[in-house]
């Protein structure tokens, strides 16, 4: 074979194997699956053209020009297509994500205020509120486990862009709100049903004066997800739809069986440990880096993990024996059929694609029995999807906004 027909050869095999993301081929680019075999069918010809023929000048040039239109063609649809899919543009993305958060929570102060309700056992508990000029509705946000509502203000500031009011609330045990222990480090409860007496309480004496004849909606993320599904169980018809980021339908419990696990709790409560955290807990880990996080994005681990390490009240990090023992049992109310059959408003589950902190097959047992249930698995990320890369946040966001908005 001619020198000239090797390096063609070559040329061509490089361009569909070591460079084939260019030209479609793989399965995120099925789409566009007839040009790149176009364009084999185009540079085979052209191999044989010079392979056989001495005067293939012609021939070979027309081929060549043939694929230059294919390859235009492909890069103008492929442009069309990525717009199409991503048209969601972050407010706040990871380059610079501190100079754009430092100007979010800015615009979120000038329009919102923070305050503390009495719930229905006398504990107060405190909250963040965000308000926008002719608002289609207002939407409460629940966190999750050892979180708070102020590590939600990017959640808050997209929500507020769309046009709706917000409404973060901190658990108890959590942030700015009442503890049952003086150990900041640890999460108490004396039982799940009061994070759901909480939220009512939130809503009758907060939300719902501030919001008017507005419908309300829900986003709640892991614990944040068991609260509000036994909200809606206990309260149906209070929300008009909800949002369940990486919900904890079922908590993981630290490789133990479950039965176990919810054994060695109770036994701890037994002996008058409840309030006490469960072994082997280390407390809030200044240095924690972000590869052992629940985060994809760095630039958003690192915002949140500085306010951790300058607040003591961010930085509640383990369970208490009750709290465990209270997760396990409310995970058997999270998947009672009876239970759920009284869930009629629409319901949008979003799962991530590696979780650790809860069991991913519970949560699809739960969207099953829904009526009015869907989920959707995103890639790219672990159990907190809203600090995520860029690429799978501008996913998740758009779909949330189309979902609030579908009427």
């Amino acid at each position: 074979m001619p020198c000239e027909v090797r390096s063609l050869f070559l040329n061509r095999f490089l361009v569909f194997f070591r460079a084939e993301p260019v030209y479609g081929f793989g399965r995120k680019k099925r789409f566009l699956y007839p040009i790149p075999y176009f364009l084999f069918f185009f540079s085979v010809l052209e191999i044989v053209t010079f392979a056989c023929y001495d005067n293939s000048i012609v021939t070979g040039g027309v081929c060549f020009a043939l694929n230059r239109c294919i390859c235009m063609l492909y890069a103008a649809r492929k442009e069309r297509v990525t717009m199409t899919q991503t048209g969601y543009v972050l407010p706040v993305s990871e380059k610079n994500y501190t100079e754009g958060m430092e100007k979010a929570e800015k615009y979120l102060s000038e329009r919102g205020t923070d305050g503390c309700f009495i719930s229905f056992d006398g504990k107060s508990i405190h909250y963040e509120k965000y308000m926008c000029d002719n608002a289609k509705a207002s939407i409460v946000i629940v966190h999750g486990f050892t979180e708070c509502a102020e590590k939600f203000r990017e959640v808050s500031f997209n929500f507020l862009l769309w046009g709706y009011n917000v409404f973060a609330v901190d658990n108890r045990g959590h942030g700015y709100s009442a503890r049952l222990t003086d150990d900041r480090e640890t999460v108490c409860v004396g039982k799940f049903t009061d994070y759901v007496e909480d939220l009512q309480c939130f809503v009758e004496k907060i939300v719902r004066p501030a919001s008017g004849e507005l419908p309300l909606y829900v986003y709640c993320h892991s614990m944040g997800g068991a609260i509000t599904v036994q909200h809606l169980q206990t309260y149906p018809g209070m929300f008009k739809k909800a949002v369940l980021s990486a919900p904890m339908i079922q908590a993981q419990t630290m490789g133990l069986p479950e039965w176990l696990a919810n054994a060695a709790a109770r036994l701890g409560v037994l002996f008058g440990q409840g309030n006490r955290r469960i072994p082997g807990a280390k407390g809030f880990n200044p240095h924690r880096t972000y590869e052992e996080s629940h985060d994809t994005s760095k630039a958003r681990f690192d915002y949140w993990q500085k306010k951790r390490c300058e607040d003591f009240h961010f930085q509640t990090a383990d369970p208490s024996f009750n709290w465990v023992k209270e997760a396990v049992a409310v995970s058997r109310r999270n998947l009672d059929p009876e239970r759920n059959a009284r869930i009629k408003i629409p319901v949008f589950l979003c799962q991530p694609e590696e979780d650790s902190s809860v069991v991913s097959e519970k949560e699809n047992e739960f969207i099953a029995m829904i009526k009015n249930g869907r989920l959707k698995k995103y890639t790219n990320c672990r159990h907190e999807i809203y600090m995520s890369v860029d690429p799978t946040v501008e996913e998740y966001y758009e779909d949330i906004k189309n979902f609030f908005e579908e009427k």
